[in-house]
C-alpha cells in the first residue's frame, strides 16, 4: 500500500513539474534552475498532514532550505528522497 503512495506521489510531482516547465516556455532549464516547494505544496503532493513534512524537515530526514520564515524544499531533492523511502518501503516486505 505504501509503494502505491509513493508511485503516486512521482507522479503527481513529474507532473507539476511538467506544468511548471509548460509555464517557463522557451527557457531551457538546466540543473542551475531548480523548482522549490513549500511544505504545504509537499504535504498536497504526498497527502501528509503540512505538520508530518514540517517534522520529517527538523528530523533532518527531508532535505530543506530556510527561506525567510519559511522553508523551501527543491524539487530534485523531493525526488531523490521518494526514490530513498521507496527502497526502505520495498526492503519491509
Amino acid at each position: 500500500m505504501a509503494l502505491c503512495y509513493t508511485v503516486l506521489a512521482a507522479r503527481l510531482l513529474s507532473r507539476r513539474l511538467e506544468g511548471r516547465l509548460s509555464v517557463v516556455g522557451k527557457a531551457k532549464r538546466t540543473a542551475e534552475h531548480l523548482a522549490f516547494l513549500t511544505p504545504e505544496e509537499v504535504s498536497e503532493v504526498l497527502r501528509v498532514s503540512v505538520y508530518t513534512v514540517r517534522r520529517w524537515i527538523k528530523e533532518g530526514s527531508l532535505p530543506a532550505y530556510k527561506v525567510g520564515r519559511g522553508w523551501r524544499i527543491s524539487e530534485m531533492a523531493m525526488d531523490e528522497w521518494l526514490s530513498r523511502n521507496q527502497s526502505a518501503v520495498m526492503s519491509n516486505r
